[in-house]
C-alpha cells in the first residue's frame, strides 16, 4: 500500500455504523454534543425527536464514518497483500465505499496505468470481518480479472 498516510479513503452514501459508535454517542455528555445547524434544528422540529437525540444522532453518524474510514484502510492493506501477490508494480492507492451502490472502488496503480476496481460491499465485509481464505481467494479473484491478469484466473 502507499506509504502511510497516503491511502485515501473516502465514505460517500448512506454508511453503517458501528454499536459501539452508538454506545458512544450515547454516553457523550449533552453538554459536549455536537450543535445543529439551523437547517438540521428545522428538520429535527418538523420530524419530532428532541434536539438532544438528533445532536447524538449526528454524533452517532460522525464515529460511523471514522468507523468506515479505518475498515477502509484495513481493507485497502489487505488488497495490497493480494497486489503484491498478483505481480509486481501493483500499488493500492485509495478506496472510495459507495454506500449507495453498496460497492468499495479500489484505485490501483498498475504496470500499465491507472484502474479502478470495484469490489461488492459484501466481499469487503467479509473479508473484514471472517478474514477467510476463501473471502480473500474472492477478493484475490475480482482483482485478477479487473487487472487483466486472467493466467492467475484460469482464463489462458
Amino acid at each position: 500500500m502507499a506509504e502511510e498516510g497516503a491511502f485515501e479513503v473516502v465514505v460517500t452514501g448512506p454508511i453503517k455504523s458501528s454499536a459501539e459508535g452508538y454506545r458512544r454517542a450515547q454516553e457523550v455528555p449533552a453538554s459536549e454534543l455536537p450543535q445543529l445547524a439551523p437547517s438540521e434544528k428545522d428538520f429535527a422540529q418538523r420530524f419530532g425527536g428532541s434536539e438532544e437525540t438528533w445532536r447524538r444522532s449526528r454524533l452517532a453518524n460522525r464515529y460511523g464514518l471514522e468507523w468506515m474510514r479505518q475498515r477502509g484502510i484495513e481493507f485497502g492493506r489487505i488488497a495490497q497483500k493480494l497486489l503484491e501477490s498478483i505481480g509486481p508494480g501493483y500499488q493500492a492507492r485509495a478506496l472510495r465505499v459507495e454506500g449507495f451502490k453498496e460497492r468499495w472502488v479500489l484505485r490501483v496503480d498498475t504496470p500499465d496505468g491507472t484502474a479502478n476496481v470495484a469490489v461488492p460491499a459484501n466481499v469487503a465485509e467479509d473479508i473484514l470481518d471472517s478474514y477467510t481464505i476463501q473471502d480473500l481467494d474472492r477478493l484475490k479473484s475480482i482483482l485478477s480479472a479487473n487487472l487483466q491478469r486472467k493466467d492467475l484466473i484460469g482464463l489462458q
